[in-house]
């Protein structure tokens, strides 16, 4: 948001879908998916509350909580994952499952997509090339790079027929090398619906002919589900699902836990008995644990996997009518909540437009909306919010979507950078919706809309970052006396 905005909005409290500034501004969250099911969800928050009360540390000993998470996880997994390290963070969980590939293949070269993101330590920066850019570091040659199967606005595009088997090849090609090189390939290692490349989704065939010939290599599969999983992408709880694929590792953070530290690698037992003994002081504690439980418990009895295919596809229908009518949106992409809107110069040539995507982000930021870019020319907005959003929430982001692209066609200097101009709308800011704002704007049902506002009033105003439960004899109180 400081990139893209000149600052970033200090966030000091959230519910479900939306956050808040100290000034009571609210936000929707279109972002933030290490919120997967909610900021601050009541029973996610309850239960980590419970179990602090009870056990906090469980180094050198098993715990219920921990067994608990593995039994629910083990039963939402393909039969041949069957061993789990629970350690503390996505970067963890990739940097583990880069040793379990070098331990069972005894190779040390992995092939990565060109602009992906699989970590910030040391281990994983060659497989994280946007770090590398911005860090200045050189590639070790033991990494290979190859482009996404991105089929507008790759090499290969879906003007050709042959597109997908050319971006196969390229894998192909870098297998080769490593094997000229004399060297041994230990994985390739990708998210299956990329978040870092731009929401990118594969043609439905990349992945069977690539895991084929990365087997065949001698090769494993590292499916890195730490954006992209966990439902997000509707239908499944894992992206590899949509493509009728198994991984030989997967990984996951960030959304297992909600926003609390936890990163799960997963892999079948023969990968795992090549590794040995493996230590985490904290992974797996008992409080991570609960709340990781919960969260699979939250998606499930709130039938979020249902929510983020079928408001998705709301979304995705909303936002194709603002694509038909407008030259620069060049493609919306995804699945489920997991969405891009490529933002070009014109759709004849599918020129990248940055410049014009971060005068969005900016715009949308000061209409209350919190969007990000990414892709590899950074042209396409990210949409990635918690999977409790609503139609409305859709709609209303839709229109604020429209209007910001709108203005910034009319006025390309970006509001409060340094590139902005000093005349016209940028001169002024356009506030951020405010809570009343946002009750009057709602064309929903404005009893259940009142409620919700209601319950989201009740949240912020607590003191601290306390959140009040609705069973809380305080709040309890408070409304009875309101009433």
């Amino acid at each position: 948001m400081r990139d893209d905005c000149g600052t970033s909005p200090t966030i000091c409290k959230a519910y479900k879908q939306y956050c808040y500034t100290p000034g009571r501004q609210e936000y929707l969250d279109m972002v933030t998916y290490t919120a997967h099911v909610g900021h601050n969800h009541p029973l996610i928050v309850s239960a980590g509350q419970s179990q602090l009360r009870q056990l906090l540390a469980g180094q050198g000993f098993y715990s219920q909580p921990l067994l608990d998470l593995v039994k629910t996880l083990h039963s939402i997994l393909p039969s041949s994952l069957k061993h789990q390290y629970v350690i503390n963070s996505g970067s963890e969980a990739n940097d583990l499952a880069l040793r379990l590939a070098r331990n069972y293949t005894n190779g040390d070269d992995f092939i990565v997509f060109e602009g992906a993101y699989h970590g910030s330590l040391s281990n994983l920066l060659d497989l994280s090339t946007p770090a590398l850019e911005l860090l200045q570091l050189q590639k070790s040659p033991e990494t290979h790079i190859v482009h996404p199967p991105d089929l507008y606005g790759g090499p290969f595009r879906d003007d050709d027929p042959d597109a997908c088997n050319k971006y196969v090849a390229e894998v192909e090609a870098a297998i080769t090398d490593i094997k000229e090189r004399g060297g041994k390939l230990a994985a390739f290692i990708c998210e299956p619906i990329s978040v870092a490349c731009g929401a990118l989704v594969p043609p439905r065939l990349y992945f069977k002919k690539v895991f084929e010939l990365v087997h065949q290599a001698g090769g494993v599969v590292i499916a890195d589900e730490t954006g992209c999983g966990m439902g997000r992408a509707g239908e499944h709880y894992w992206t590899f699902q949509h493509f009728d694929i198994v991984p030989d590792i997967v990984t996951v953070g960030k959304s297992i836990g909600n926003g609390f530290p936890l990163g799960i690698a997963i892999t079948t037992k023969e990968v795992a008995d090549s590794l040995g003994e493996h230590y985490s002081t904290f992974g797996g504690n008992p409080v991570a644990s609960c709340i990781a439980k919960s969260v699979l418990e939250v998606i499930h009895g709130e039938m979020m996997l249902t929510s983020a295919r079928s408001v998705g596809k709301f979304l995705v229908s909303e936002l194709r009518s603002v694509q038909e009518r407008v030259q620069s949106v060049g493609e919306v992409r995804g699945r489920g909540l997991c969405l891009g809107i490529v933002i070009v110069r014109d759709k004849e040539t599918r020129q990248p437009h940055p410049q014009l995507a971060r005068n969005i982000v900016a715009r949308l930021e000061r209409k209350g909306f919190l969007v990000s870019r990414g892709g590899l020319h950074k042209n396409v907005l990210l949409l990635t919010p918690p999977l409790c959003i609503t139609q409305l929430d859709a709609r209303q982001f839709t229109a604020a979507f429209e209007d910001a692209l709108t203005e910034a066609l009319s006025h390309p200097g970006v509001p409060g950078s340094s590139v902005s101009t000093s005349q016209g709308p940028d001169a002024t800011p356009v506030p951020a919706r405010t809570e009343s704002h946002e009750t009057e704007a709602s064309s929903g049902n404005p009893l259940q809309m009142n409620k919700e506002r209601k319950l989201i009033d009740e949240v912020i105003t607590c003191p601290g970052n306390q959140v009040v439960l609705a069973d809380d004899e305080e709040l309890a109180n408070k409304r009875r006396k309101t009433e």
